[in-house]
């Protein structure tokens, strides 16, 4: 069947209940149908932010614990997270495994294609086709996010 991928991250929300993200992504998770459901320990700490974009560094950590959750699941996963940025990693993985065969339908209210540049809030919810594009702000791309990558 799947694994869900639980990531209840809600640090890249420009919303003031982006709080409320965290428990939207683990009801979500409850409603898949699936074999199993890894939940990413995120931080649960707002950030800082650096370079235009919020909570920099939380997004960085983020993005290395999903990486670190997604090498332990043998199996297809199903992401359920609270803002946009949970899809990188698991995006990152299968362009990993699938390489130019893999496709990207995104979905979405808003296009997600702003820079800190061009979006002031430094929301980078907003920000995140643009990283899977390869132009999102280092440590947060399609690759070579680490740990120290700040």
């Amino acid at each position: 069947m799947a694994t869900v991928l639980c990531v209840p991250q809600w640090q890249r929300s420009a919303s003031g209940k982006a709080l409320r993200l965290v428990v939207g992504a683990h009801r979500a998770a409850e409603l898949v149908p699936a074999d199993a459901v890894v939940t990413v320990p995120v931080a649960e700490a707002g950030g800082d932010k650096i370079a235009g974009v919020r909570a920099f560094d939380v997004l960085v950590e983020n993005q290395w614990l999903t990486r670190q959750a997604l090498a332990t699941i043998d199996d297809r996963v199903i992401t359920v997270g609270g803002d946009c940025a949970v899809d990188i990693a698991p995006i990152s993985a299968a362009h990993a495994r699938y390489g130019n065969a893999l496709t990207v339908l995104w979905i979405d209210a808003h296009p997600d294609v702003y820079s800190p540049q061009t979006l002031p809030s430094g929301a980078f919810h907003g920000m995140v086709v643009r990283a899977l594009l390869g132009d999102g702000p280092a440590g947060s791309r399609l690759s070579g996010t680490s740990r120290h990558s700040r």
